[in-house]
């Protein structure tokens, strides 16, 4: 399996580039894992001080972190993981940042004061969530008498929003890009389902997504739309050549929308985020919901928190418990958490 895949980028050379420099192999495409790669290298007589070697655990510690949610490390840390690591002296992984980052292969950074080092997919999407994100929030929208339409949604579907409600969907109205945010029994979903109503009215065509085949389902059946998984939406399908995921809509090919709402945001990574923006076109609108105290995604970078905390964009955070929701003491009790209050556990 892997002498196919080394042939398959290497051709005739395959071996030679192996004896150059095996720790190739234990790059994610490989599937080899560095402990692997790494004895194997050192019982081809590689000293454990060589170039290679050193490098190679840099970019294992930079991706190995991936799983721990970190979009980059600060280059301290990094050399001083990498030396623990390999067991050797903190100048030989600062030297072989330096090559790595002269070379194209990570990406450094000042940020917060922090000399970051990113690998270079990260720091590149990273870039772009943030150039996009910003473009989008900057722009507002018209959309004619708002009030009167919010007043024709609420007679339509029978209820009156609460004031955060209402200005959630004033603001989707308005706005290229929302976060709408709220802890559970907050009226997010209440919230949604106006928004969509309001879209219908403006002729819009709307998209709903979430991060999960389950988050998906719940949306539909709460908001009567149908939603589909994040994935499938970009029609998610695999590369014959790398064996890697990749997706149909993007760049080349946008989504047919000129709307779409996406659930529980607080899933999504940076990696899917920007997969998401950079298949939207231009003058396609994008509401994110969530809870940013919920689950935090199972990828690199905390998307969803971030955004909220960064002040740039336009963001309605619902609080109030609504009188259904004040029955389930999971509720309650999550606000009270939240808060810095002490859970009641005496039911």
């Amino acid at each position: 399996k892997l002498a196919i895949k080394l042939f398959r980028n290497f051709g005739d050379s395959a071996t030679a580039v192996l004896k150059s420099n095996p720790y190739i192999i234990s790059e994610e495409y490989y599937g080899v894992s560095f402990e692997d790669a790494d004895n194997f290298a050192l019982n081809l007589g590689y000293d454990a001080d060589s170039s290679q070697r050193v490098e190679a655990g840099v970019l294992f510690e930079l991706t190995y972190n991936l799983n721990n949610g970190h979009s980059f490390i600060p280059r301290d840390k990094l050399a001083a993981a990498t030396g623990i690591l390999l067991g050797v002296e903190r100048e030989l992984c600062d030297r072989a940042v330096d090559e790595l980052n002269e070379k194209g292969k990570i990406e450094t950074e000042k940020i917060a004061g922090l000399d970051a080092c990113y690998l270079c997919d990260y720091y590149e999407a990273e870039i772009y969530v943030a150039k996009r994100i910003i473009a989008m929030a900057n722009e507002s929208l018209y959309a004619g008498d708002i009030e009167q339409l919010i007043d024709c949604t609420e007679r339509e579907q029978g209820i009156t929003y609460a004031d955060k409600q209402r200005q959630a969907v004033r603001e989707a109205a308005t706005k290229r890009l929302l976060l709408l945010t709220g802890g559970p029994g907050t009226g997010k979903t209440t919230s949604v389902r106006g928004i969509v109503a309001l879209f219908d009215r403006l002729g819009l065509n709307t998209v709903l997504a979430a991060p999960t085949g389950r988050a998906a389902k719940r949306l539909s059946e709460l908001t009567g739309a149908e939603a589909v998984t994040i994935h499938r939406l970009l029609e998610a399908g695999y590369d014959k050549e790398s064996g890697e995921m990749c997706f149909a809509k993007g760049e080349r090919d946008k989504l047919d929308a000129d709307a779409v709402i996406v659930d529980e945001c607080s899933m999504v990574d940076l990696i899917l985020m920007r997969s998401l923006l950079s298949a939207l076109s231009l003058e396609c609108r994008l509401v994110l919901v969530g809870d940013a105290n919920q689950l935090p995604s199972v990828g690199a970078g905390n998307v969803f928190a971030d955004l909220i905390n960064s002040g740039m964009v336009a963001t309605v955070s619902l609080s109030e418990i609504f009188r259904q929701a004040k029955d389930s003491d999971i509720v309650v009790n999550a606000h009270s958490i939240n808060m810095g209050i002490l859970p009641q556990l005496s039911k």
